[in-house]
């Protein structure tokens, strides 16, 4: 790996995002005039989410493969000079009735502490990370986060920052799979539960009423860039900026009519890069995604390379801009 020498002028953070089924590391510069500069990210896949749907209970094992994720993430910041870092959790953390002992487990064995996002700050600080890498986009912005536990939508203004509406859902790629897919590809049974599922939850919220010309629809999600490089052709994960990639309607419906008849052993040999650790739930993402674009006739989709982990990082990098002293904490 490429290690960026650390400027004096700069404050070097990292935040980790402890997904349902991710674990992903971004390091990051913060500059005094408040610009950022990515550094490094990684993405390990640690399924905390196994079964906490049904149970509402952190397995042990998901646990340790999140312990082994934040100790490596740990070594890896030390490497490139790290001088702090904050571990966030989301949907798996917040549904797990044994969440604090999980923060007691990771502190004694990793020191890092976890904090508990809720839905409405996950929500949030997606928007803020998506938008960053949207310098192109004006006016109203629809940004979707599909996670494997929940999936965030925001309505705001990209241009004022202003929040028209934000929600977070209980439905994600590992929910969808545990609750409905039972079988990959999944049954028309097991369609037509997951479209009545994503149908009861889009309709409680009609986001028409809040805007009178259509946003620009940003994906700020690890599924949105698998998506996109699976159409690219590409054979590494790596980050796409929205400003190059956008999918058309068409594009994502045939995507999902493909992955309908894919096994996630099939989908893997045709991607391993990218379908690494998400072949056997990428058909509920875009079901997801592809569920929402027809319900609310949204034409194209732009893939953000920004994320909640991204927001959350501007807006700490600027609490520590304002209040230096506190560059020691984490």
């Amino acid at each position: 790996m490429d290690i960026a020498p650390l400027n004096p002028a700069a404050h070097r953070l990292a935040t980790i995002d402890v997904g349902t089924n991710t674990v992903l590391l971004l390091i990051a510069d913060i500059w005094p005039d408040g610009n950022v500069t990515t550094v490094y990210e990684e993405q390990r896949f640690a399924r905390l989410g196994e079964g906490v749907d049904a149970s509402r209970t952190l397995l042990p094992a998901a646990m340790k493969r999140v312990r082994d994720a934040l100790l490596a993430y740990k070594s890896i910041g030390d490497v490139f000079g790290v001088q702090a870092i904050r571990v966030g959790g989301t949907s798996a953390c917040r549904d797990a009735l044994n969440q604090t002992a999980f923060q007691d487990y990771l502190f004694k064995e990793t020191g890092l502490h976890l904090e508990i996002l809720t839905g409405d700050e996950e929500a949030i600080l997606g928007f803020q990370g998506a938008t960053s890498f949207t310098d192109n986009v004006t006016g109203p912005v629809l940004v979707m986060d599909i996670g494997g536990g929940s999936t965030e939508v925001v309505l705001g203004d990209a241009t004022s920052g202003q929040l028209h509406f934000r929600h977070s859902f209980d439905v994600g790629s590992v929910r969808m799979r545990e609750r409905c897919f039972h079988q990959i590809p999944p049954s028309n049974k097991q369609l037509e539960t997951a479209d009545q599922w994503l149908s009861a939850c889009w309709h409680t919220f009609p986001f028409s009423v809040h805007f009178e010309v259509q946003p620009t629809f940003i994906l700020a999600s690890g599924a949105g860039m698998a998506l996109g490089l699976m159409e690219a052709g590409a054979l590494a994960f790596e980050r796409i900026h929205m400003t190059r990639k956008i999918l058309d309607q068409q594009v994502v419906s045939a995507w999902f009519e493909r992955l309908l008849h894919t096994s996630p052993e099939a989908l893997l040999a045709l991607n391993p890069a990218v379908m690494h650790g998400r072949s056997d739930v990428f058909v509920a993402s875009i079901q997801i995604l592809h569920h929402f674009m027809q319900y609310f006739d949204l034409p194209e989709v732009y893939i953000s390379g920004g994320e909640w982990r991204h927001g959350w990082l501007r807006k700490w990098g600027k609490s520590l801009l304002s209040e230096p002293e506190r560059t020691s904490t984490v």
